[in-house]
């Protein structure tokens, strides 16, 4: 799964953010940046979403603070923020939430268990692509009384010529 694939999923599956949000946009251009997702809350408040496939960084943080920065105005003060990440650290969790700002952790395991319980084959096969293009083997061998573990990372669906002795 890309970025793009994470913002397929929120885009077709809202709720999964919270109840009662309507995409106004996605990848929406502010100032030559791109706000992954912008909703409207069900009080009619924007919602910035920068998403973040894998662990949420301290950029990242500072990236949506830039998008809130575009989007604040006397007229309309009122924008909520928030990352979504598959995983925000816990010293993230807690100054996030000194700072009153919103984070939504979605692990991968939650959207495929999500997208099968939804039955939407068309956004699981972005999982199963990924599947076949990162292939992990790891081999063991005692040589000279000694375990040594190779690991291997392939891409693209091609997988190494193992030799057997």
């Amino acid at each position: 799964m890309i970025e793009k694939d994470f913002e397929d999923i929120l885009c077709r599956y809202p709720s999964l953010i919270e109840e009662g949000l309507t995409l106004i946009g996605r990848q929406v251009s502010v100032s030559g940046k791109f706000v992954d997702l912008l909703f409207e809350d069900e009080n009619g408040i924007k919602l910035i979403v920068e998403l973040k496939r894998g662990p949420v960084k301290r950029e990242h943080i500072s990236q949506l603070l830039d998008y809130e920065g575009h989007f604040l105005s006397d007229d309309d003060p009122d924008v909520r923020v928030m990352i979504i990440g598959n995983r925000v650290p816990m010293n993230f969790r807690k100054a996030l939430d000194h700072h009153g700002i919103e984070w939504k952790e979605i692990a991968i395991t939650k959207l495929v268990e999500f997208l099968k319980h939804k039955n939407d084959m068309d956004l699981l096969e972005k999982f199963r692509e990924e599947e076949k293009s990162e292939v992990s083997i790891t081999i063991k061998s005692n040589e000279n009384n000694r375990k040594r573990v190779t690991s291997i990372n392939t891409r693209h669906n091609k997988l190494p010529q193992l030799n057997h002795a």
